[in-house]
């Protein structure tokens, strides 16, 4: 009896097949990529984004922040979700916030000095908002939610298309007529006469 994904044989031409020990007698590693190293990754991305003191840098430790998420939308099953998520967010708008930042041509020479009283009502701000935060997660009974993670078929890529091309084919067809006819109009008005 094997478990999932375990090749019981190890194939070399030049030795013989042996047995591969079950996975109590393989050796472990110290690093897991595992659900908790997400969040790990995702939090510490997420606080340098805050803490960052260059914005493009900024960027891009929330593109980091969202590749994070893609790796739980993975690990949910949820695969489309994952792919969108890191093709919208951190391809095309961490794109268009780069160049919005490289436009801006910001520097810290120009920058006006913030009133001190400012920056103790955003501590204060913040401070509530992370106490507000901790109350309503104090009585969430995190030990029985459990997410059934690589199990069922909602959000596979697959059934996506099945229901896209099965039962809503002529509104799909109808929006991809409708985004050729838009990328007509922009070339026939971006051309020059």
């Amino acid at each position: 009896m094997t478990d999932k994904g375990w090749c019981p044989i190890v194939y070399d031409p030049l030795v013989t097949p042996t047995a591969v020990p079950p996975a109590a007698a393989r050796p472990t590693t110290t690093a897991t990529a595992g659900p908790a190293n997400g969040r790990v990754d995702a939090l510490l991305s997420a606080i340098l984004v805050v803490t960052s003191k260059n914005p493009v840098h900024s960027v891009l430790w929330l593109i980091g922040v969202f590749v994070a998420i893609s790796g739980h939308y993975i690990l949910l099953n949820a695969q489309f979700l994952a792919i969108v998520n890191l093709i919208v967010y951190a391809g095309a708008i961490m794109v268009l916030f780069l160049f919005v930042f490289m436009l801006m041509n910001l520097n810290s020479d120009m920058e006006p000095q913030k009133n001190k009283w400012l920056k103790i009502a955003g501590v204060v701000a913040g401070g509530s908002l992370l106490l507000v935060l901790v109350a309503a997660l104090k009585n969430a009974d995190m030990k029985n939610q459990l997410a059934e993670m690589n199990k069922g078929d909602i959000g596979l890529i697959h059934n996506l298309g099945l229901a896209l091309f099965q039962d809503y084919v002529v509104p799909f067809e109808i929006s991809s007529v409708l985004f050729l006819s838009a990328m007509v109009g922009v070339v026939v008005i971006g051309k020059k006469d």
